[in-house]
């Protein structure tokens, strides 16, 4: 009985080091749609309207474009 303690103890313990080290490798990645890009101020009300309609308004007249590294809206 203590040997299979043992060898339940020691295989618990290696299954939570896996599954940490699995934690930190896994990739994520986000749909197309969802990055949108730099957070820009746009004045123009075609521009406005077209922007929003695009879905990257943010608040205001404030619209992430360009830069996808910047901004992201998440859908």
């Amino acid at each position: 009985m203590r040997k299979f303690l043992s060898a339940l103890l020691l295989i618990l313990i290696f299954m939570g080091i896996t599954m940490s080290i699995l934690n930190f490798m896994t990739k994520v990645y986000a749909a197309t749609p969802a990055i949108v890009g730099t957070t820009t101020q746009v004045t123009g009300l075609f521009d406005q309207l077209r922007y929003y309609l695009q879905g990257g308004w943010l608040y205001g007249n404030y619209y992430c474009l360009d830069e996808p590294s910047d901004c992201a809206i998440v859908n």
